[in-house]
């Protein structure tokens, strides 16, 4: 990417993140219940700001991977790098319409989408335009999903435009850490349609989802050792073995780096049961067992392996 082209490729990226900004700023402006609904101008405004930001973000995306020109319309096709950012200095650079973006994205089968991704589009790009042509009246029905659809968009949408972030691996928590002042981070990370799709995103990746040991939300996947909502990563960190109280595998998180410093003996926190609770790793065979008062150890102590 040329000088001029980032210029270009910058602006676009920064006023998308603009407009997820203000989207966001409404959104967490209204009540951060399960079961309300939005107010209908809260509603409204934070759709046409998430919106925006989408359609910029689709031509952040696009010029990054196909080139400045994939943006613009044909009339452009032989004109010179030099001249197409004259045109943008000048404010006269006009760009494809978006649905002509989405199509050159479904074309590409980008594998940054999946179906349902790409049909959460279409129904947020059709409700964004029937309350831009035809002065949408909302039900309250329509204004509650639309809260969750608008935090789905963000998270599944306008973040894998804009980063490269594998969700996988790593939690969108840690984009918008960077990019929302801290007031609207710390409203973000409480909120409950955010949280609710954090708690899925957890279970998606790992199958299940614990209570995080430090925001206390059901958004920690155990897979990656991540919290998807406060971002809390423990990777080499910890260590998980079976719960002796709820009988949950793997549920217990202990300190694995400083047990052998403490006779082999960590504080367990369970992440399923909240239960504080003795974690014996045997610094023979390895194998870890979990108690409250010695007794209960039937086979490794910490004097003695049960296997050599």
């Amino acid at each position: 990417m040329t000088e001029n082209v980032k210029e270009i490729y910058d602006t676009v990226y920064s006023n998308s993140i603009l407009f997820l900004n203000r989207g966001i700023t409404e959104v967490l402006s209204h009540n951060n219940l399960l079961d309300e609904a939005l107010d209908r101008e809260t509603g409204i405004i934070s759709s046409l700001f998430t919106q925006m930001s989408i359609e910029l973000a689709l031509k952040a995306y696009l010029i990054k991977e196909k080139g400045i020109k994939s943006i613009l319309l044909d009339k452009y096709k032989n004109k010179t790098e030099p001249e197409i950012y004259t045109a943008f200095l000048k404010n006269s650079l006009h760009t494809k319409q978006y649905n002509d973006l989405k199509i050159i994205i479904i074309k590409n089968k980008t594998q940054i989408f999946s179906d349902d991704d790409f049909l959460q589009l279409d129904q947020f790009q059709q409700f964004r335009n029937l309350i831009v042509h035809l002065n949408l009246k909302l039900a309250d029905a329509d204004l509650f999903d639309l809260k969750y659809e608008i935090i789905y968009v963000m998270v599944h949408i306008i973040i894998p435009l804009l980063t490269k972030i594998n969700l996988e691996f790593e939690s969108p928590t840690s984009f918008y850490d960077k990019y929302l002042n801290k007031s609207a981070y710390q409203k973000l990370i409480s909120y409950e349609p955010y949280v609710s799709e954090m708690e899925k995103l957890a279970i998606n990746c790992s199958g299940i989802s614990y209570s995080c040991p430090v925001c206390r939300k059901k958004t920690f996947s155990p897979d990656n050792n991540l919290c998807y909502c406060c971002n809390l990563n423990l990777e080499y960190a910890v260590e998980y073995t079976d719960c002796l109280k709820c009988k949950n595998k793997n549920s217990v998180i202990f300190d694995h780096l400083n047990i052998e410093q403490n006779h082999n003996v960590m504080d367990g926190q369970c992440l399923h049961c909240d239960s504080r609770i003795k974690v014996l790793k045997c610094p023979k065979c390895g194998n870890t067992y979990t108690f409250l008062d010695k007794q209960e150890l039937t086979k490794c102590t910490p004097d003695k392996c049960y296997f050599y």
